[in-house]
């Protein structure tokens, strides 16, 4: 058994942290997947 996550987006705003991101985890791996948001003062 395994994760599939295809086609993410993500964005902030009119910044687009990632595009069309795909990939696959296979039984007994672990993933992190951060994304981090610069904030203006």
């Amino acid at each position: 058994m395994y994760i599939d996550v295809q086609h993410i987006n993500k964005t902030f705003g009119d910044f687009q942290a990632s595009k069309d991101v795909t990939f696959q985890v296979e039984e007994g791996r672990q993933v992190t997947v951060s994304l981090w948001r610069s904030v203006r003062h």
